[in-house]
C-alpha cells in the first residue's frame, strides 16, 4: 500500500465540476494496483479511507493524528494480508459465517 497526503493544488485543473470534498494533507492509502474493490468487495484501502475522512468530524481534528493513525492502519492492513489465515478472502469467509 502507498500512503498519499492530498493536496487541492492544481484541482482547477483536473476538469471536475466541485472541488473535493477532501480536506488538505488527509492521507489517502492507495493499493499499488490502484484498485477500490475487488471480487470480495471494497478493498482494505478503500474502508480504512472512508475511516481516516471522518476523523476531523469524529474528535480528531489534528492532522497529525490524521497521519499517525493512517500509518498505523497501514502496518495493520500489511502485516493481515502478509498473514494467509487473515487475508481478505479468509475475512470474507469468515462474514459469510463459514469458520476460519
Amino acid at each position: 500500500m502507498l500512503l498519499h497526503y492530498f493536496s487541492p493544488d492544481g484541482c482547477d485543473e483536473w476538469d471536475l465540476r466541485d472541488r473535493p470534498l477532501i480536506r488538505a494533507g488527509m492521507p489517502v492509502l492507495i493499493d499499488e494496483d490502484l484498485r477500490f474493490e475487488d471480487e470480495h468487495g471494497p478493498r482494505p484501502a478503500t474502508v480504512i479511507n472512508r475511516w481516516l475522512r471522518e476523523l476531523p468530524v469524529s474528535g480528531a481534528a489534528s492532522p497529525r493524528t490524521w497521519r499517525t493513525y493512517a500509518g498505523i492502519a497501514d502496518l495493520q492492513s500489511t502485516h493481515t494480508n502478509q498473514c494467509p489465515r487473515l487475508a481478505p478472502h479468509h475475512r470474507a469467509s469468515s462474514r459469510a459465517g463459514h469458520a476460519v
